[in-house]
């Protein structure tokens, strides 16, 4: 009996210690939808002023060269880069440099990306929250892109969002659309140059989100992150129809 229990309490401790290492137990990957959709975003990266790279936002590739994001997401970038005065002092955003990593290219959470591109905002829609940015440099990492769902889900349908949720890279969440709004008051919006249609939906997204997409059962983009909803597990997406409208101008 003392050598049976000496035994257990030495597996115990070298699971303890499994754990203590940070290593994962052995699990399923995520399934056929959520590796497509993972494949389809990137986790926008800011240097920190010890000079590691952290994500901040998030977004979507739209093809081989090109990511749908939020207009404030660029805004960001562009105070990371010169300064919240002298960003806020710019007529364009067009050419401020935005840093992305793909999935395979950070490691563990808090620690510095072995994997940065660079890419430049392209075009902005800021009434619509949204930037289009295109890959510079010489390598482009492999990746899917997503296409734009041909209508917009009806309400009650879910949506698949995934984003970098305060530096957690690749979280993902499932919603519910839960409402399309034309316009929404002064007092519920981040800025007075926002405009409508939005589409609500019920999920917990949060800081990191922001320029994510969010996606229908087949895959198919049919929003961006924009906003929170004021409420508990509410958010605001730029309507796909805003975002086809930036894509088609290019």
């Amino acid at each position: 009996m003392g050598i049976r229990l000496h035994k257990l309490i030495i597996g115990i401790m070298v699971m303890m210690m499994g754990v203590g290492c940070g290593k994962l137990p052995e699990q399923r990957g995520p399934t056929g939808l959520v590796s497509h959709i993972n494949s389809y975003t990137v986790a926008l990266m800011g240097i920190t002023s010890e000079g590691e790279f952290r994500t901040y936002c998030t977004g979507v590739w739209v093809s081989e060269k090109m990511i749908v994001t939020a207009n404030h997401c660029a805004e960001a970038a562009a105070e990371i880069k010169l300064g919240k005065e002298a960003a806020g002092e710019l007529e364009s955003l067009e050419g401020v440099v935005v840093y992305y990593s793909v999935m395979g290219e950070v490691d563990e959470v808090g620690k510095s990306t072995f994997g940065i591109h660079a890419s430049e905002v392209m075009e902005t829609d800021g009434d619509h929250d949204l930037a289009l940015l295109r890959v510079s440099g010489g390598v482009i990492p492999a990746h899917e892109s997503a296409k734009l769902a041909r209508v917009a889900p009806g309400v009650g349908e879910e949506v698949h969002v995934v984003g970098q949720v305060k530096g957690l890279f690749w979280s993902y969440v499932k919603g519910v659309v839960s409402g399309y709004r034309g316009s929404l008051p002064e007092r519920m919006l981040p800025g007075d140059n926002f405009v409508g249609p939005f589409m609500q939906v019920s999920a917990p997204v949060y800081f990191g989100n922001s320029g994510g997409g969010a996606f229908n059962g087949d895959g198919e983009l049919v929003g961006i992150v924009s906003f929170s909803g004021g409420a508990p597990n509410t958010a605001m997406f730029v309507h796909l129809s805003s975002i086809r409208k930036l894509l088609t101008v290019k």
